[in-house]
């Protein structure tokens, strides 16, 4: 389980919404978020994940990536909102960075 902030970002009716929350899981192919807001079912979506450095002197690492959501549900045992999504396309090198730090996570 990997635990990383994580900001949903989403336009609708031409408003601009950012919401926070932390992430459940994380896969390559998407991630799962808890927070505290029901996001509603924006189709598309960006999702900034807020890697943390594995030492002090490390840089910080955002990976950016435009999603689909794919469902939405209230967990009562954690008092929040999971939201799924499946990452359509990264921004940058983000799906580099994300293979790599997740290459450190397997078993």
């Amino acid at each position: 389980m990997l635990k990383w902030k994580a900001a949903i970002v989403f336009e609708r009716a031409g408003i601009r919404t950012v919401i926070h929350g932390t992430t459940q899981d994380v896969s390559i192919m998407g991630t799962a978020v808890l927070t505290d807001r029901n996001t509603g079912l924006p189709e598309k979506v960006t999702v900034y994940l807020a890697v943390p450095p594995r030492k002090v002197s490390d840089p910080k690492t955002v990976v950016e990536v435009a999603c689909h959501m794919r469902s939405i549900v209230f967990s009562s045992n954690q008092n929040c909102f999971r939201v799924s999504y499946e990452f359509e396309k990264f921004m940058g090198n983000s799906r580099k960075v994300l293979e790599s730090i997740l290459s450190e996570y397997v078993i």
